[in-house]
């Protein structure tokens, strides 16, 4: 081999070896960029799914099933025993006008927008939401919430196996009661999730 060839031969197995790794590279690269727009399409979808969940069930959409959605986060905010037994008189009105059966197909058919788009958490509140509606409340696992929650329903569902009167005139049973208080305790669990991952 002559002196003048190697300097051809090393240029072109140097072009070579550039290409090699440019095309590797590049490879790699457009993975990479195509990962990112997918993610950014995800979050964009996930986004729209909240909007649209959040419009279906507005109060003028949707006037019973956003009671029932809301109505629980009320036992906070109760103090008196007037203030209890209206309390109670809600729920019982709200269940007197809502057929439950109904409202779970109606809320787990507004949900699944929410399933396609939104993270395992996101699915789980709303399978819990619906195990609620349909009185099986031992079926979640309440661990996966925050202490706040597990305490919360805790103390509720003692309450209730317990027999503690709420208010004057108890016009629910206590699962329907634990059932309204706890669907608004989640539902506003969800929408703090819901919050958190559209950030």
């Amino acid at each position: 081999m002559s002196l003048e060839q190697s300097p051809y031969k090393l240029a072109f197995v140097t072009a070579l070896l550039a290409g090699i790794f440019s095309s590797i590279g590049g490879y790699f690269l457009s993975n990479i960029q195509a990962e990112h727009v997918m993610k950014a399409k995800q979050f964009e979808y996930r986004i729209l799914a909240y909007q649209s969940f959040l419009e279906k069930i507005d109060r003028k959409r949707s006037p019973l099933i956003s009671r029932l959605l809301s109505i629980g986060s009320l036992a906070d905010t109760v103090a008196t025993d007037g203030e209890i037994q209206t309390f109670e008189n809600n729920i019982f009105e709200l269940l007197q006008e809502l057929n439950t059966q109904e409202a779970y197909w109606m809320i787990n058919n507004d949900f699944n927008i929410l399933r396609l788009h939104g993270d395992k958490k996101t699915r789980e509140y709303c399978d819990d939401i619906l195990l609620l509606i349909s009185l099986r409340d031992f079926e979640i696992n309440w661990n996966k919430y925050p202490t706040k929650v597990q305490t919360y329903y805790k103390d509720w569902r003692k309450n209730q196996d317990n027999g503690i009167a709420y208010g004057w005139e108890e016009q629910v049973s206590g699962d329907e009661r634990l059932m309204v208080i706890m669907v608004g305790k989640l539902f506003n669990t969800l929408i703090s999730h819901m919050n958190e991952t559209s950030i």
